[in-house]
């Protein structure tokens, strides 16, 4: 059918179709993939790449899912340590000290401009 139009018809036509699967798998899929996953794109690419050259199709498979669960993990492992520095409050020598009481505050409020969805009350 496709051979009908000719060979050099049907030659540019498979390298279109690999060229979209390529394009799609390269770049759309972990471009994708990344931003639902809160994570970039080459980190996606690189865990897919090391998936598949460990453990094959399946590795590929389960790379992206697995460098999500731990990057998530590692989020909320953060988060804890980070609101429990926060609830301590300032140290011995910043209550003693006015100026590292200050520094404190002032870095406090940096965090809370720079990360004020960590600072939001529990739903």
């Amino acid at each position: 059918m496709l051979l009908g139009n000719g060979f050099v018809t049907a030659l540019i036509l498979l390298v279109v179709v690999v060229g979209v699967q390529q394009l799609e798998a390269h770049v759309r899929r972990p471009v994708l993939t990344g931003s639902l996953a809160h994570l970039h794109p080459l980190v996606v690419l690189l865990a897919i790449a090391a998936g598949g050259t460990e453990a094959g199709v399946p590795g590929a498979i389960f790379a992206a899912p697995a460098v999500a669960a731990a990057a998530a993990a590692l989020r909320v492992l953060a988060d804890r340590r980070f609101r429990a520095a926060d609830e301590a409050g300032p140290s011995q020598e910043e209550a003693s000290s006015p100026t590292a009481l200050a520094r404190h505050l002032e870095q406090r409020s940096e965090d809370r401009d720079r990360h004020p969805a960590r600072h939001d009350p529990p739903r």
